[in-house]
């Protein structure tokens, strides 16, 4: 969401004539929203891939387990 108002806000600075300062303000806060979303982006695929590994070593256990019980 924060990716697609970032977007949104960069299009409508594109299409404003206004003069210097609001313009400005909306640039800087564009790009500030775009970094915000980068970084969360950074850490949430960072938590997901050591989610992911530690459910494969799980998954791994049980079929060892599942294998010695047949």
């Amino acid at each position: 969401m924060i990716t697609l108002t970032t977007s949104t806000m960069a299009g409508v600075v594109g299409i404003t004539t206004a003069s210097g300062a609001p313009l400005l303000a909306f640039k800087l806060s564009s790009g500030l929203l775009f970094s915000a979303a980068t970084g969360m982006l950074v850490i949430m695929n960072k938590i997901q891939l050591s989610q992911l590994a530690e459910e494969q070593h799980n998954a791994t256990r049980l079929f060892r387990q599942l294998q010695n019980e047949i």
